[in-house]
This record gives structure tokens, C-alpha cells and sequence, in this order.
């Protein structure tokens, strides 16, 4: 697992330190990232081409950001850094 947390809802629990368990049974905390655009749609089966995802919710540093460009449908990917 890379830095922060995975995509996904996450219930929250609080418990103080007089009073016990809070109820936040109404509470939940959504983590995610969503692509805006890819740019270009199209490389050099070769590789080398430079491509620019754009989006929101990314973190500065690019170890935290793990995408997985595929190609050929599932026969091979790789993992790149945003």
C-alpha cells in the first residue's frame, strides 16, 4: 500500500475519553481521486510518450499517486507515478 488510503467509504468511530463511544453511525468518510482528462489518447506502441493526467484530489508527492496505464487491452501494463 503507497501513502494515504485506498479509494473507498470508510466508517468513522470516536470514542472520548470520558463520555465512551460517540455515535456517528451517520458519518462517513469518502477517500478518492477521480481523472479529469489524459492527454494525448493516443503514444507509439514503443513507448516514450510523455502524457499529462489531470485531475482532482492528487497528492504532491507522486509516489502517492499510482495509475496504472494499460495497454492492449490486459496483456500488459505498467505503473506510473502522477
Amino acid at each position: 500500500m503507497f501513502g494515504g488510503a485506498y479509494s473507498g467509504t470508510y466508517s468513522v468511530q470516536i470514542r472520548h475519553t470520558h463520555f465512551g463511544l460517540v455515535d456517528t453511525s451517520a458519518l462517513r468518510f469518502i477517500v478518492g481521486s477521480e481523472v479529469t482528462s489524459i492527454s494525448p489518447r493516443v503514444g507509439s506502441v514503443y513507448g516514450g510518450q510523455l502524457i499529462t493526467i489531470t485531475g482532482t484530489n492528487w497528492d504532491s508527492v507522486p509516489q502517492n499517486n499510482p495509475v496504472s496505464i494499460v495497454f492492449n487491452g490486459a496483456m500488459a501494463s505498467t505503473t506510473c507515478y502522477v
